[in-house]
Formats: C-alpha cells, sequence, structure tokens
C-alpha cells in the first residue's frame, strides 16, 4: 500500500508525493509545521481577502454618498443677546450631531443683490443627517433662545 505524503518545497506550495513506506521516511513532527504553516497561511489569505472586500465596500458606501451642508443666511441682524444665548446652544446641538462648521460670520463682500448678514455653513457626512441635525429636539430648543428672526436656511449636497 502506498501513503500519500504531503511535502513542502522551497516556495511552501504542496507538492503531493506517493512513496513506498518503506522508501520515503517522514518525520511526522515536520508533517506538522508544514501543515501549521499551511493552515496559518490559509487564515491569513482569509483575512487578507475579508478586510480587501470591507475596504472595497467602505470605498464604494463613501463614493455613493454625498455630504450634505445646511447654509444660514441671516436676512436682518438678530438681537444681540439672543444671538448670545442662541450661538453656543445651536453649535452644541449641531456638533453633536456631527456637524462642523466651515464658515460663519458676515460675508467679505456680497455679489448680485446680496445681503451684508450673518451666514453660516456646516458640514455633515450627509443630507440626511443635516435634516436630522437641525429638525433634532436639541437644535430645536436653542433655536427658541434666536427669537424671531428672519433668516433663509437650506440644506444643499455637496458635489
Amino acid at each position: 500500500m502506498r501513503p500519500v505524503v504531503r511535502v513542502a518545497t522551497a516556495h511552501c506550495k504542496p507538492l503531493w508525493c506517493m512513496a513506498m513506506s518503506n522508501a520515503l521516511s517522514v518525520n511526522p513532527i515536520s508533517l506538522n509545521v508544514v501543515q501549521e504553516s499551511n493552515a496559518s497561511r490559509r487564515r491569513a489569505q482569509l483575512l487578507f481577502q475579508q478586510k480587501t472586500a470591507k475596504d472595497k465596500n467602505d470605498k464604494k458606501g463613501k463614493a455613493k454618498m454625498k455630504k450634505g451642508y445646511i447654509l444660514s443666511i441671516y436676512r436682518n441682524s438678530p438681537e444681540a443677546d439672543k444671538l448670545a444665548a442662541y450661538a453656543p446652544a445651536a453649535q452644541a446641538a449641531l456638533q453633536g450631531a456631527g456637524g462642523r462648521f466651515i464658515a460663519r460670520g458676515t460675508p467679505v463682500k456680497t455679489f448680485e443683490n446680496g445681503l451684508v448678514e450673518r451666514s453660516v455653513v456646516i458640514e455633515f457626512d450627509s443630507v440626511e443627517a443635516a435634516i436630522a441635525a437641525f429638525e433634532s429636539p436639541e437644535y430645536k430648543a436653542a433655536l427658541a433662545l434666536l427669537g424671531d428672526v428672519d433668516r433663509d436656511v437650506r440644506v444643499i449636497e455637496g458635489a
């Protein structure tokens, strides 16, 4: 009877040999090392494939999801004391929802009937996140501190 013996080559590729039991003497310890080495290589390949697939999925998801922006342009100046109460509360609510303040203040220059009034641009990871932040109870509570002010607020999708 000829036993099947697995022998590793220099390139760690398995080579199947048919050997007569007395023609080839194989140390069982070296076979265990080869089997463990092959199992380790298979585990490493599997982990690499899983990580590569995850990275591809992450890149696909990021490519599809565009950023969302809240643009707030005041049409008239709010009262200073109300703005002082509103601003920190609104900042905490919007940053807590994932917002990043890109710009805020009065315009340096305006064009085409632009108003020289306070403007704010806030970036979110998605349009949905921007809408959810604006409609959140935390932001609504902050907005109540601002009082009656006329402003143009929009949510737009990034390019």
